[in-house]
């Protein structure tokens, strides 16, 4: 059975100080981090400007102001929002935080608090292996400082979700070790019960992609146990557990399964699923990290940075030099590096070799940028940085020390950074032309070297070592991060609302597309930007090729209501609301947009007979996301046509009297209304939700019986 702890017989405390150290670099970090919270100011890098805070805006306003934040019409024409998933709108901590604080304050908590949350939990599991309090908080602090944290600070949902890995791990660890070991039989429910709160958690969340990479190390961490413990009762109990978990997320998994069909990932091209991989020359990042002006070969910094921090490497090397020395935090620490070593696989796509492994369990083809697995990567030689300090901390405790010709081993990665920084500054190539200064190439070895320098003094018990290790350790990849995201200092969420100045006529009509910060002044757009970006039958962003082709892209642009493409002026947008008289069959409208005239004549999915006569008036009088009132007045029965999209999840009622639902010009809806004066009310509330939620609630109830039922016997 897997035992936690020192194999010599017990663990000498490091100093006071050293733990004292670890904590007050952390909390300067934090406290560079979590400045925006005093000044009032918001994160705005890259997809936090362009996708979060936008987003956030409208589901604060929402929440404060009793509306539904399900339907959100400021982009492709109305789209689910919350099937679309990334805001973790139903995520008890994001409802309550938007719902209770200022925007600034819940946003700027939203995006730092998985750096905390990922140094807790690190802490808890290294504990949880008796590690030295020093040696935990050690790799805890590079693990919640993740140089691929503060790359990642700009998608708060990818590192919130990945925050809770080494909670998982740890709950895992105490269901399947105590349930083995016949003690403390309420921890284990209380685990089991965690397990099902995290998974659930992480679900909400809104980012798949951060469960997946999850449950990959959680799967792999059970069966190591497994094989320790012999208990297959344990893992069934775990594995009950996550599949709990996932029933009680179903109020997200399943819109956002709905949304995943209905959108144009439900059938990924050929190689989506291994785009935007790092190229494996990015690799040279490890050991020469500010080799290039962008940092990285490719287009995204963000997305190529593999680099970890130099220490850990050399701690890393100290793990294998000691591996007979280190007993049963042996396994640990080796599983560590695999587990690493495979994350940075997968990380680089196909070239890894691996990853079409993963691509072809289900769903997989629809999750791209393999890249991110960096953080199995990062998490993982936290962990082993963690193991070696722990030793390093018990041999200076015991005084003892490894004679020099020993620690050779140490040499090897600085030696790496020196060569690879000599090929770059003598070897003329395509990359020449994007290297940095000689002082910034060389500062990737002299970073290694001077990490290598302090593991062989902690070795040979030189005073002060250990200080260094933690300081640098923490500091080192922290100034990494923090020097990425400088350039882009924090802003009053006034400025980045009117950065984007709002095209004329905007207001009456809708925009083609533009930056999501428009949704703040209201401005809708018939384009946009999301993870799941709905299929759409009239190609809006079309790139016409004949006659035909322009004409029948005018008409779309006109029934889409857009009225503004760019600096180019559209004639006669048609009005979100109307009536028409004349309706035609058709079982593709982009085609035969081009022969009818769109203002006079609606396309629609089913045959509609209609009387003659003269179009009737329609106009909105109330209107708030997802609720839509319309009267109309007509001489005859006709055809309502409101250009926004069409989803399963809107009904209508005229009247008060319920009324079916058509597609009209393949992306927006109508319904029938009878001659005189009427009102019509469209209600977006998908049915597929409310079953959800009782699978949810069923998931909660079956859990909180499970868990009183384990608290009180032994399995």
């Amino acid at each position: 059975m897997l035992t936690a702890g020192d194999s010599s017989g017990g663990t000498a405390s490091a100093p006071r100080i050293l733990i004292a150290s670890i904590a007050l670099a952390s909390l300067a970090v934090m406290g560079w981090l979590s400045r925006p919270i005093l000044t009032g100011a918001v994160y705005t890098l890259n997809d936090l400007e362009f996708f979060h805070l936008p987003l956030r805006a409208f589901y604060a306003q929402c929440l404060q102001q009793g509306q539904s934040f399900l339907w959100y019409p400021y982009q492709f024409t109305g789209l689910d929002l919350h099937g679309e998933g990334q805001l973790g709108m139903l995520h008890p901590l994001n409802w309550l935080s938007y719902r209770v604080l200022r925007l600034e304050t819940a946003f700027d908590l939203e995006v730092i608090r998985s750096f905390v949350f990922s140094l807790a939990g690190t802490w808890f599991f290294l504990r949880r292996w008796r590690l030295d309090p020093s040696a935990a908080l050690f790799g805890a602090a590079v693990a919640g400082f993740s140089c691929f944290n503060f790359l990642h600070l700009m998608h708060p949902n990818l590192t919130g979700g990945l925050a809770h890995l080494p909670w998982l791990l740890f709950c895992v660890d105490v269901a399947m070790r105590e349930t083995a070991s016949r003690v403390r039989v309420r921890a284990r429910a209380g685990a089991v019960a965690g397990l099902v709160a995290l998974t659930a958690s992480q679900l909400l969340l809104g980012h798949p992609q951060a469960v997946v990479m999850s449950m990959l190390a959680v799967g792999a961490y059970a069966v190591v146990l497994l094989c320790s413990t012999a208990r297959a009762s344990a893992l069934i109990l775990v594995s009950v557990a996550l599949a709990l978990g996932v029933a009680a997320a179903s109020v997200q998994v399943i819109p956002t399964f709905e949304a995943l069909l209905a959108s144009q990932r439900a059938a990924p091209g050929e190689g989506f699923a291994a785009t935007l991989s790092p190229h494996p020359l990015e690799l040279g990042q490890l050991v020469a990290p500010y080799l290039l002006q962008r940092w990285v070969l490719g287009p995204m910094t963000w997305e190529y940075g593999v680099y970890s921090g130099a220490l850990p490497l050399a701690l890393a090397a100290w793990l294998l030099l000691r591996r007979r020395a280190l007993g049963s935090l042996w396994p640990l620490g080796l599983g560590a590096l695999v587990a690493s070593g495979i994350g940075l696989l997968l990380a680089l796509g196909d070239a890894g070799g691996i990853y079409r492994l993963l691509r072809m369990l289900p769903l997989m083809d629809h999750f791209r940028l393999p890249g991110r697995y960096i953080a199995l990567f990062q998490f993982g030689l936290a962990v082993v940085s963690a193991v070696a300090f722990h030793d390093l901390v018990r041999l200076n405790a015991k005084r003892e020390r490894l004679e020099v010709g020993r620690l050779w081993p140490l040499a090897i990665v600085p030696v790496l950074g020196l060569f690879v920084a000599t090929l770059a500054l003598t070897v003329s190539g395509p990359f020449t032309s994007q290297l940095a200064s000689a002082g910034r190439v060389a500062a990737g070895p002299l970073l290694a070297l001077a990490a290598a320098g302090l593991v062989f003094a902690a070795a040979r018990g030189i005073g002060g070592a250990l200080l260094g290790i933690a300081l640098f350790g923490v500091l080192e990849p922290a100034g990494y991060g923090l020097s990425f995201l400088a350039p882009r200092p924090p802003e009053a969420i006034s400025v980045v609302a009117e950065r984007a100045p709002v095209p004329p006529g905007a207001i009456d009509h809708r925009i083609l597309v533009g930056p999501a910060s428009l949704a703040f002044q209201q401005v809708r757009m018939a384009e946009g930007y999301m993870g799941l970006p709905p299929l759409r039958v009239l190609k809006l962003s079309h790139r016409p090729e004949g006659p035909e082709d322009v004409a029948r892209l005018l008409a779309a642009w006109r029934v889409a209501g857009i009225g503004r493409v760019g600096d180019r002026v559209i004639a006669n947008p048609l009005p979100r609301v109307r009536l028409v008289s004349q309706t035609r069959e058709s079982d593709d409208p982009w085609r035969d947009l081009a022969h009818i005239d769109v203002a006079a004549v609606a396309l629609v999915d089913r045959p509609l007979a209609l009387p003659a006569g003269a179009p009737g008036r329609a106009e909105i009088i109330e209107e708030e996301p997802g609720a839509i009132r319309v009267v109309t007045s007509a001489d005859t029965r006709q055809l309502l046509v409101v250009s926004e999209s069409y989803h399963t999840g809107w009904t209508a009622s005229v009247d008060t009297a319920p009324c079916d639902l058509l597609r009209v010009y393949g992306d927006f809806m109508g319904c029938e209304v009878a001659a005189g004066e009427h009102e019509v009310r469209f209600h977006f509330a998908p049915p597929s939700l409310r079953r959800a939620s009782w699978i949810s609630a069923a998931a909660i109830l079956a859990t909180a019986l499970w868990i009183l039922a384990l608290a009180r016997h032994r399995v």
